[in-house]
């Protein structure tokens, strides 16, 4: 983990967690479940990380000692209670100390305003990704508390949290078994760059919102660097360019920043497509990889995980992705009425396999021995076609799915389909079926060919109608002739109707309310004169 054993700290940290795996039992269950209760409750994931308690749950249950069943559940429920137990002391005590003299000294009400505001809004997803980082995990639950967030709201998030980092954590200490040591210093190392990205994407944020505001800080540097002579001469010498430019970044354009992230999107993926090809054709870099990855899931299988594995490899099978996608399409195409967002699972799908037999007929690549297979297979290697269609079907299932949805309906819908495709994915390595590289390719296969998709679909978007500023029509807008021959006949067909009384209001008039506009006001600054339409009947009120 990276702990100095000459250092008094680190000493006394190996020594803990040397005497945690002597542990078995209730007593090694009750550490499992203590540690993560406590992390934020007392803010001890500032000495002792909460995962690695976890993991060493699982390294105990590699060896036997415990149940892998109690172990989840051990961690899982410490993490949640433990979090809503740093909720309640925030929501109790919190202000009191933020109310301090120390408190005063270190955070500004005005900032406590703004997180309790942040937090109100969007504090759900706050709590479940601060699961991940060590330090967010210690303080978002206090919070949470002292910014008044509903438990309602707390309480979903933190439960999905913390069963995903408990899992997560715990089958990491499970699968490595005596390489636990490696395993924990990549979660505390993947944690502390969670958090600088975190952390990074905050700071962003905040000069992006306040870039829109003139009188801020951030807004007068962007004024002043708008009025430089160099930002001038740009502004004057590529002003098509800088529009092209600035119309990529446009949100809500389908033609803008969507379509941006489809292309970079699109390169990345065939630039690791052809990576990979590359490694694989002349066995160099990533491929000389493959033979270790397979050995690690060779020598991890359990009875359970070969079941898992079984049934969860089907989810990238034709046999079972075709249903899906002509009966989601038939779906899109009774809730949307649109032939192409019902058609582009399909289309993904047949593409993947289309791409996926010609890559595989190209490469000729062997699969890995047959000694370690479990099932049964055929055909080439490279890519790993049941990566590629669970990624390409299921990812654009959810695209399509997805339109029109909440930023929270979004992400659980996109959360969901790349899940499915990672475990896919896995599931070829763990059965043997794959080189590591194959199930790589594969995704990148699969990321290539649904941006060709996308791309056009995106282009042949309709734009939203706008007058000639750019801006949306007011409601106020002169009507055609047909609409104003429309609205003078009250909306109804032939002339046998009665013609409704149309009055001019005249320049020097003043709008009256109903009741005096009715009754008419005899006199004075808000005598009002009606003008009869010509052809009116004059009888008429």
């Amino acid at each position: 983990m990276g702990l100095n054993r000459g250092c008094p700290y680190g000493g006394m940290v190996t020594s803990l967690i040397e005497h945690i795996l002597s542990l078995s039992g209730w007593l090694a269950l009750l550490i499992v479940f203590a540690v993560p209760a406590l992390e934020s409750s007392v803010f001890l994931g500032f000495v002792f990380p909460g995962e690695t308690a976890l993991i060493l749950g699982g390294v105990l249950a590699s060896y036997g000692r415990v149940s892998l069943w109690a172990v989840l559940v051990a961690g899982i429920s410490g993490a949640i209670i433990g979090d809503s137990v740093g909720y309640l002391v925030g929501r109790e005590f919190g202000r009191r100390l933020l109310a301090s003299r120390p408190g005063r000294r270190l955070i500004k009400p005005g900032r406590i305003e703004r997180a309790e505001d942040y937090l109100a809004r969007r504090g759900g997803r706050a709590v479940f990704f601060g699961r991940f980082t060590a330090a967010l995990r210690a303080l978002v639950p206090g919070l949470a508390g002292v910014a008044r967030m509903p438990y309602r709201v707390f309480l979903p998030f933190n439960v999905a949290g913390g069963a995903t980092w408990g899992t997560i954590m715990v089958l990491l200490g499970y699968l490595a078994g005596a390489s636990w040591k490696r395993v924990a210093g990549y979660a505390t190392q993947v944690g502390i760059a969670l958090f600088v990205v975190v952390v990074l994407a905050l700071v962003v944020g905040h000069l992006l919102r306040s870039a829109r505001d003139p009188q801020s800080w951030t807004g007068r540097q962007v004024t002043r660097l708008a009025r430089s002579r160099l930002a001038t001469w740009l502004q004057r010498r590529f002003p098509a360019q800088l529009a092209w430019l600035a119309a990529r970044f446009r949100r809500g354009d389908p033609r803008g920043f969507a379509l941006t992230i489809a292309v970079l999107i699109f390169a990345a993926c065939a630039w690791s497509f052809g990576t990979l090809t590359y490694s694989v054709l002349n066995h160099i870099h990533s491929a000389r990889v493959d033979p270790h990855v397979l050995a690690f899931f060779v020598s991890h299988r359990t009875a359970w995980l070969t079941t898992v594995a079984r049934v969860v490899t089907w989810l990238g099978s034709g046999f079972v992705l075709w249903p899906v996608v002509i009966c989601s399409g038939l779906a899109l195409w009774r809730w949307r009425r649109e032939w192409l967002p019902a058609a582009l699972p399909a289309l993904s799908l047949a593409g993947d396999w289309a791409w996926s037999i010609l890559a595989k007929t190209l490469v000729a690549r062997p699969r890995p021995p047959a000694v370690d297979w479990l099932g049964t297979f055929h055909g080439w290697s490279y890519p790993s076609q049941h990566a590629a269609q669970a990624l390409g079907a299921w990812g654009m299932l959810g695209l399509m799915v997805m339109a029109g949805r909440s930023f929270r309906a979004r992400t659980l819908i996109m959360t969901g389909a790349l899940l499915t495709a990672l475990v896919v994915g896995l599931s070829r390595l763990y059965l043997a079926a794959h080189w590591m590289t194959d199930v790589l390719a594969g995704w990148a296969l699969a990321g290539v060919w649904g941006c060709l998709l996308i791309i056009p679909y995106l282009v042949a978007q309709r734009r939203p109608l706008t007058d000639g500023a750019g801006r949306q029509p007011a409601d106020d807008a002169p009507l055609d002739q047909g609409e104003q021959d429309k609205h003078r006949d009250g909306g109804h067909q032939g002339g046998a109707e009665q013609v409704l009384p149309v009055h001019r209001v005249l320049p020097d008039e003043r709008v009256q309310p109903d009741g005096q506009r009715d009754g008419g006001v005899a006199g004075g600054e808000g005598e009002r004169r009606d003008e009869l339409v010509p052809g009116r009947d004059e009888g008429e009120d």
